[in-house]
């Protein structure tokens, strides 16, 4: 490729921040009148193969092969030569590895969240065990409330009231139905 060729490729919109030659060096590209000079040597001296236009943030661009200078297309004799990686496997390759830096921090982040979980709902069974205790604590002591006072009424003299009387029989009778029956009630 010649140097006209060259810099034609490099000033192409958009026009690249970088250049990777051959997968390995970076040249940066600046910003004064003789940086596509600047940069057309600096190929010229490392004798790339391959040349990345790359913006700024890293990204290709383009690629181009470059033909080495003592290349002749009419030279039969010439050993073939084994081509290297294509920008497509390079690319390729590069999918891959990207695909596994994401899917092994998706699997650390559901790690992380797994675990999260597990304490939230250990945290939350906890709660609903003392809460399902207390209340039954409360509901203990409302029936006991509720005995005393059957027993209470039960006990009470009747003063002649025939009302008072009577239920004080009906409530000796249900608990002794129920095998609970007070102490000083009237059979």
């Amino acid at each position: 490729m010649t140097d006209t060729k060259i810099h034609s490729w490099l000033r192409r919109k958009p026009v690249p921040a970088s250049l990777r030659l051959d997968g390995k060096k970076t040249v940066l590209i600046g910003d004064g009148p003789k940086r596509w000079r600047d940069a057309i040597a600096a190929i010229e001296a490392l004798g790339p193969s391959m040349i990345e236009a790359q913006s700024a943030d890293g990204h290709v661009l383009r690629v181009t092969q470059i033909e080495a200078p003592d290349d002749d297309d009419d030279d039969d004799d010439a050993e073939p030569v084994t081509p290297g990686p294509s920008v497509a496997d390079a690319q390729r390759s590069r999918d891959i590895e990207l695909a596994s830096i994401i899917m092994e921090a998706g699997d650390r982040g559901a790690r992380r969240h797994a675990e999260a979980y597990t304490l939230a709902f250990a945290r939350q069974t906890e709660l609903v065990q003392m809460l399902v205790d207390r209340l039954g604590g409360v509901e203990n002591a409302w029936q006991e409330s509720i005995n005393q006072r059957a027993e209470d009424v039960a006990n009470a003299p009747s003063n002649d009231d025939p009302a008072g009387s009577a239920i004080g029989n009906l409530v000796s009778l249900a608990m002794q139905a129920k095998g609970n029956a007070p102490s000083g009630a009237k059979k």
